[in-house]
């Protein structure tokens, strides 16, 4: 089972690259309650931007998504 949830976070990270990379803004909200913010956006992502592109992190008080 637990490979099968790996398969789809990798599946749902590769169509989240392709948004990103089409993107010239990114903004990211995802908090939990009592834990740090998971990370969305990742380095491999960020590289994929064009230059110039915007990231705003309204998660960055508990550790941010990025």
């Amino acid at each position: 089972m637990l490979h099968q949830v790996d398969d789809q976070l990798a599946k749902q990270r590769q169509a989240l690259a392709k948004h990103c990379a089409e993107a010239d803004i990114v903004i990211t909200t995802a908090q939990v309650f009592g834990r740090n913010a998971p990370v969305i956006v990742t380095r491999d992502m960020i590289d994929g931007m064009a230059p110039g592109s915007v990231i705003v992190d309204l998660a960055v008080d508990t550790g941010g998504n990025v």
